[in-house]
Parts: structure tokens; C-alpha cells; sequence
């Protein structure tokens, strides 16, 4: 692998990731592969552990959400029809899937994000605009908290978008020399977002309410170019840094 572009766990024993040479593979805290798929047409954009077991990815040439099942046998999940798959996120309040789409109209871009079942089968709801106005241009990740609410990275808005579980706008995070990239949303409600900045890359750790907490994994630790992120039940931070072929591990949360 040259370089690890995504990366979706539930525990330290259930850690999927993708790369660009459309690699999926499933491994441990450890490092031990479980199991390694390819799929030669495949240009992955999210992955997603999906009812604790099986496995979404998107492809965005075939603009299908695919499903990894339990006898890892890879089927057709969820057709975007028009819209491109940019990023997926699987809820683990409810099941439901989110789908970050984009597609060209009238030669201006469109964003969305669309709420289906947990069998990808209906269409709850679609976070499109607020006040008529868009609220993405190209949601690139996406994290939900226990409150049900949605973040968003939006790289072309340069900006972390948040809404309520009813598509209420609730801010956009944004600051000096930001490239939003991966997002997640810690055990103690924290939400974690990756700048890609060259200068300033980091992971700023936010509150509920897009207050800036701290900010981790920075250039001054000697650390560069952090692209994605997750965060398991045991509060281990797994970490992709561009062009990179291994994860970083790291402790980041000091419990009482």
C-alpha cells in the first residue's frame, strides 16, 4: 500500500481501510490482515462499518454503494443514480446510512447529503439547504454525535458544517488556513477534525458546539499531513497521514 486514503473502526479488533489502489482490507489493533479485497474498477471515496459487521464502500465511476457481507462476498448496496458518492457514514444511533453527494447541473456543482433505511432502500431525508441558501459545496466526510447531530468537512467551503438531526444549521467551523478533511466524533462527544494545511496540518479537537478545545498531531510534534481519522470504543485515535503507507496509533483522551 503507498498510501492508506480511509479508514472505519468500531473496536481495536474491527478496523477496515482503503487505499488507492483500491485495496480493502481488514485488520487489528496489531496490524494482522484478516482479509485483503481488490476490486480492479473501484475509486473509493468513504468506507463505513455498517450493523457492526459488514462493510459500505463507495465508488464513484460506477456511482454505487457497495456492501462487504459477512462471507466477504462484495454486492451492489445502493445506486446514486445522477449524484457522485463522496463520502458515507454508517449511524450507530439508528443504522441509517448517510451519503455525501455532489453532481454537475446547469455547469454549477450541487451538494447534498441523503439519509436512507439500513437497507439503503428508502430516502428519510435530504440536508440540501438552510434559509434557501446551500450548505455544501463537496462533503468530503462526515461524523454524527449521540445527539444525532451531523459534521460535516466541506473542503471547497474550507469549512466543518454542522447541522441538527432535523438539517438545522448550527455553525460552520472555520479558521485561518483551513482544509478540512477527515472528521470523526470522539466517546465523550468530542469532534475531531483533520486540517490539511501544509503549514498547519493538525487535528483540532472541537466541543459539541465548534468551540476549539486543543489541537493534536501538529508539524511542532513533528508530525505532518494528517488526512484521516478515527476513534474506536477504547479511545485509541487511528491516524492517516498523506502519502504514508502505515496508521498511526495514538492515547489522546485522559480519563478520570
Amino acid at each position: 500500500m503507498e498510501e492508506i486514503h480511509h479508514i472505519a473502526c468500531k473496536s481495536s479488533r474491527n478496523i477496515w481501510v482503503s487505499d488507492l489502489d483500491n485495496q480493502l482490507i481488514h485488520i487489528n489493533y496489531e496490524g494482522e490482515i484478516f482479509h485483503n479485497l481488490r476490486r480492479n474498477s473501484t475509486f473509493t471515496t468513504g468506507i463505513a462499518i455498517h450493523k457492526e459487521e459488514n462493510v459500505l464502500f463507495t465508488d464513484v465511476e460506477e456511482k454505487w454503494i457497495f456492501e462487504v457481507m459477512e462471507n466477504f462476498r462484495i454486492a451492489k448496496f445502493l445506486k446514486t443514480e445522477d449524484w457522485v458518492p463522496r463520502s458515507i457514514h454508517s449511524s450507530c444511533l439508528t443504522g441509517d446510512i448517510f451519503l455525501g453527494l455532489t453532481k454537475e447541473k446547469d455547469n454549477e456543482a450541487e451538494a447534498k447529503i441523503s439519509r436512507y433505511d439500513q437497507t439503503g432502500k428508502k430516502i428519510l431525508q435530504e440536508i440540501q439547504l438552510y434559509d434557501e441558501k446551500p450548505l455544501y459545496r463537496f462533503p468530503h466526510f462526515m461524523a454524527e454525535n449521540d445527539k444525532g447531530n451531523i459534521y460535516v468537512s466541506d473542503y471547497h467551503l474550507r469549512a466543518l458544517v454542522a447541522v441538527n438531526k432535523f438539517g438545522k444549521h448550527l455553525f460552520d467551523f472555520k479558521t485561518d488556513d483551513f482544509w478540512p478533511h477527515g472528521v470523526t466524533v470522539d466517546n465523550v462527544g468530542n469532534v475531531l477534525v483533520c486540517n490539511a494545511s501544509y503549514k498547519t496540518s493538525g487535528v483540532f479537537i472541537l466541543d459539541q458546539e465548534g468551540n476549539v478545545r486543543s489541537r493534536i498531531l501538529t508539524r511542532e510534534q513533528k508530525i505532518r499531513n494528517v488526512r484521516n481519522i478515527c476513534v474506536d470504543e477504547d479511545d485509541n485515535l487511528y491516524a492517516l497521514q498523506k502519502n504514508v503507507p502505515t496508521i498511526m496509533v495514538f492515547k489522546y483522551l485522559e480519563r478520570v
